[in-house]
């Protein structure tokens, strides 16, 4: 049959505006290879339209075929150069080639051409997302929006805000694009995903049922709903949404590593099932660092101790800052009794992560080994210190744990330590003393000994039932410790009732009380004569002094005022009011914040520098500042003198003109609130006195129990150690922990927003 005769049989079947209705319905019916040849006979009909081009542009776009796609939308622009959604459907061609500046071109042309085309503000929006570009990005969603509010716009808006950390803002998008459609099943798991964030389980289990109601298939939404089942304890329904999950895509190696783990949990005596998960996903993927850590865990703990040392090798190979995979070789060389090694490996891990509490256990731990008695109190203090900035998710299943174990700790390391130092002071005869010294010393290495056997290395992968035997055991460590105490107490008393010992030790007394009773009247008369000094030899250091002096009491006085206010004080530390001592103190009364508004305001902002932003009166309670105030030693009584004479040696220092160039904007807002009350904060060494002010209560809160442990002069390292040191804090968004975990490539991806759809 010749051509001109097919033409007329093909016009006599059917008219060009009829095939593209029939290409239409085939292509919506999924029956693409039907839809392009009734668009290739509709041009033979009509080889000028450029509706057909559009349409089998779509078609060509849809099936990947993007040469083709191209060539019918620049045809189909060619014949209608006024089509805003031919421009709109070519610029999104363009955004997935990666010609980016095409794709915008053709986005403001749609834009010039409709400026109430909401598909080509969501289009723009789209491709500012992927140049980075997230504020001219949100206000193209917002137009969008405004002109037709559509779910998947509301997505679209959702997805940026939450990558943004503006979780409340995603999850209004996400709630509103659901009341539009809600058929999405997506919108659903994006929902619960920030529920769980937010600690409204219930919200966001609900939400997770109803996504995977209307999506049996979504693999994502299963390993999501494991990981909140998890976090509530249901861990045999966790393992059976993983497997589910393993089930629509065996090939998740991430998915093979959390069922791993929690199979550990959940069936203790069949570990091989979880060392089978593992040795799935390193098949899968042989550079996922995070299978290697776990699997040699369980290696340690199946004893298996050569491939525990190898995986844990192969993980810092794959990632040299992984301070994990330190800690867990250090675990290792403790359990060989390699305590060198160990300690090399647990420094490194400190070094990459100074915060991190199960590191500094295990250093404590391994000084205790290394009959550093004293080392390791140090350690479990700042391990204690730092578990309220040490935010990382992995931690939460055993920090409740840990915390119970430090506490015991740190009371048996305490009541050691303040016996030692109660005798010291007794007044009893030499004999006396020495013995009770050396029953003092005999119960500390019995302790050591204990503790040896009792403490065992912690790593991310540790298990809460692991400890709390421990737990149970550090408590009768801790009551028998204390029987044996006052066993020798008792024993002193009885020495005590001998008349002569009595009338020496009124003597030794009294000559005490008298060195005490002037040595508070030399720091005073120090202070005096330092304050007048600096007032008559450089006006800006005293400035920087009555900076330092003022914001360190005014910052103290209100820790002090929330833990009496909230009862946290004993009686006998309430009754201690006059905090300032009256003869030497450097402010006026009228010159003192006494708005309540304004105090707050003021420590609220200190807090901020420091990291304590969310419940910062809470934060101080825990922190136990106000205990301070008690404080009493050989050098000064109080620590408002040792404030004071703090500040005039570091004033004496300051040289030149200061810079700020930490916390600048902090500073400032510190000395903006209080100009209202002191006209002198302007001056840039009162600002300097703000900051160092930060740098000390920071050095006090990380080394606040060694300070109550030791007296002032353990604030005294302040000058020596950290006076040059910038202030250290750790902050984690939402964001991060809602991370999972890190992948090859090394950019880090969410459970459910892994792109923008």
């Amino acid at each position: 049959m010749n051509g001109k005769k097919q033409k007329k049989l093909i016009t006599e079947e059917l008219t060009w505006e009829q095939l593209v209705i029939c290409g239409n319905q085939s292509y919506e019916s999924g029956r693409t290879d039907e839809a392009l040849l009734e668009y290739d006979k509709a041009l033979i009909l009509n080889p000028n339209n450029s509706l057909i081009y559009h349409n089998r542009g779509i078609l060509y776009y849809n099936m990947e075929k993007n040469e083709e796609a191209l060539l019918d939308y620049n045809k189909a622009i060619e014949l209608n150069s006024q089509d805003s959604k031919i421009y709109n459907n070519r610029g999104n061609l363009y955004s997935d080639l990666g010609r980016s500046d095409d794709a915008l071109n053709d986005f403001n042309q749609a834009i010039k051409l409709d400026p109430n085309f909401s598909d080509a503000y969501n289009s723009r929006a789209m491709l500012y997302v992927d140049l980075g570009k997230n504020d001219q990005a949100l206000i193209d969603f917002g137009q969008a929006i405004k002109l037709k509010a559509q779910s998947n716009i509301l997505k679209n808006r959702g997805i940026l805000l939450f990558n943004l950390n503006q979780f409340d803002e995603a999850l209004k998008d996400f709630n509103e694009a659901i009341n539009l459609t809600q058929n999405d099943s997506t919108l659903y798991l994006n929902a619960a995903i920030i529920l769980q964030a937010q600690n409204k389980n219930q919200e966001a289990l609900e939400h997770y049922n109803l996504s995977i109601k209307l999506n049996t298939n979504d693999q994502r939404a299963y390993k999501s709903r494991a990981m909140l089942y998890s976090n509530l304890g249901e861990v045999q329904l966790a393992v059976s949404d993983l497997s589910k999950a393993i089930l629509l895509k065996s090939d998740d190696f991430n998915a093979y590593y959390h069922r791993g783990k929690l199979i550990i949990y959940w069936k203790q005596k069949q570990l091989n099932l979880a060392l089978q998960d593992f040795n799935q996903s390193i098949r899968l993927n042989p550079k996922y660092q995070n299978a290697y850590d776990c699997r040699g865990c369980l290696f340690l703990e199946l004893g298996e101790n050569n491939k525990a040392e190898s995986d844990f090798s192969k993980s810092i190979e794959l990632n040299t800052r992984s301070s994990n995979s330190y800690n867990n070789l250090g675990n290792f060389f403790v359990s060989i009794g390699n305590y060198q090694e160990a300690l090399k490996n647990y420094q490194q891990a400190i070094q990459l992560d100074a915060y991190n509490s199960i590191y500094l256990i295990n250093l404590g731990q391994l000084h205790l080994k290394l009959n550093d008695f004293q080392q390791a109190f140090i350690f479990f203090l700042q391990a204690n210190s730092h578990l309220d900035v040490n935010k990382q998710v992995q931690l939460s299943s055993i920090r409740e744990i840990i915390e119970k174990m430090l506490q015991i700790l740190l009371e048996i390391f305490t009541e050691i330590e303040k016996e030692n130092k109660l005798i010291i002071t007794q007044p009893l005869e030499f004999q006396v003393k020495l013995d009770s010294i050396n029953e003092i010393k005999q119960i500390e290495i019995s302790v050591e000994n204990q503790l040896k056997i009792i403490l065992q290395p912690i790593s991310l992968q540790s298990k809460q039932h692991q400890f709390s035997q421990q737990v149970e055991q550090l408590q009768e460590i801790l009551v028998d410790t204390r029987i044996k105490f006052s066993l020798i107490h008792q024993s002193l008393k009885k020495e005590q009732l001998v008349d002569a010992n009595q009338e020496q030790q009124l003597d030794t007394n009294q000559d005490q009380q008298l060195n005490q009773q002037q040595l508070p009247n030399i720091n005073i008369a120090t202070i005096q004569s330092g304050i007048t000094n600096l007032k008559e030899q450089n006006n800006n250091q005293y400035f920087y002094f009555k900076s330092l002096c003022y914001n360190l009491i005014s910052f103290m006085q209100f820790c002090f005022e929330i833990q009496k206010t909230n009862k946290i004080l004993p009686q006998s530390s309430i009754e201690k009011q006059n905090l300032i001592p009256n003869p030497f103190c450097t402010f006026k009364e009228e010159e003192c914040i006494s708005n309540i508004d304004q105090k707050e305001s003021l420590i609220e902002t200190i807090c901020e520098a420091l990291g304590y932003q969310d419940n910062f009166k809470q934060t101080i309670i825990n922190r136990n500042f106000a205990q301070l105030y008690y404080i009493e030693n050989n050098y000064s009584e109080n620590l408002e003198i040792e404030f004071h004479l703090l500040a005039i040696d570091l004033a004496t220092k300051q040289e030149g003109v200061p810079e700020i160039n930490s916390y600048f904007d902090l500073v400032e807002k510190i000395s903006k609130i209080q100009m209202k009350n002191l006209q002198i904060t302007s001056n840039i060494f009162w600002k300097k006195g703000i900051l160092d002010s930060i740098k000390i209560i920071q050095f006090i809160d990380n080394n606040i129990n060694r300070i109550i442990s030791d007296g002032l002069q353990y604030l005294r390292m302040w000058k020596e150690d950290c006076a040059n040191e910038e202030v250290v804090v750790i902050h984690q968004s939402l964001a991060e922990q809602l991370m999972a975990e890190t992948p090859v490539n090394g950019q880090p991806t969410y459970c459910s927003f892994c792109s923008i759809s």
